[in-house]
C-alpha cells in the first residue's frame, strides 16, 4: 500500500460515522430512515405516520400509529 493509500484509509476511517462503510460509501442506516425522532426532525419529516418511509414503531412511543410526533 502506498503513503498516499494509507493516508486516504486514515482519513477515512477517522471521519466516518458509526455504522458507515468508507469504502462503499454506504451509511448505517437505509435512505428514508432516521436513527432517532431527533434525526428525523432535522430532516423535517417529523410526525412519521404508519406507512410513511421512515415510520418504525421503535420511533413511536405511545403506539398510536404517529411516531415523532411530541
Amino acid at each position: 500500500m502506498t503513503r498516499t493509500a494509507v493516508v486516504f484509509a486514515l482519513i477515512a476511517s477517522l471521519t466516518a460515522c458509526k455504522g458507515d462503510d468508507p469504502t462503499t460509501g454506504e451509511t448505517g442506516t437505509a435512505p428514508g430512515t432516521y436513527a432517532n425522532c431527533a434525526e428525523a426532525r432535522a430532516a423535517g419529516a417529523g410526525p412519521l405516520r404508519k406507512g410513511d418511509a421512515g415510520y418504525r414503531p421503535e420511533l413511536d412511543r405511545d403506539g398510536d400509529g404517529v411516531a415523532c410526533d411530541k
